[in-house]
């Protein structure tokens, strides 16, 4: 039996809506206040491209992609481009490691 990329794409479209949702979700009850005017809609449009964002970065697994969305939402979309960020996402590496720097510098660096 032959399946064609379309069919695959099908499989792959429920998946996706549950991540969507458990991201909408996570982002809401963390940042009522910073995404109460925005729509479901326009936060899964920041999900679906921050998301892009983090795998283009090795970021894959979804505790790793959700502190960057976490990012995304607490700097702005272009976080990752920002002077102390930019550094630790675009060497090749782990992706866990390099959120877990992440957390690190805005933890210990940023907020001191």
């Amino acid at each position: 039996m032959l399946i064609r990329d379309e069919q695959i794409g099908a499989f792959d479209q429920p998946l996706k809506a549950r991540f969507q949702q458990r991201m909408r979700s996570h982002l809401r009850s963390r940042f009522q206040v910073r995404l109460a005017d925005m729509s479901d809609d326009q936060l899964t449009a920041v999900i679906d491209q921050a998301t892009r964002k983090a795998r283009g970065y090795g970021i894959t697994l979804e505790f790793d992609v959700r502190r960057f969305l976490e990012y995304v939402v607490e700097y702005g979309p272009d976080f990752d481009t920002l002077d102390w960020a930019w550094p630790i996402l675009v060497p090749k590496g782990d992706g866990t490691e390099k959120m877990n720097t992440v957390d690190d510098t805005a933890a210990f660096v940023l907020r001191t």
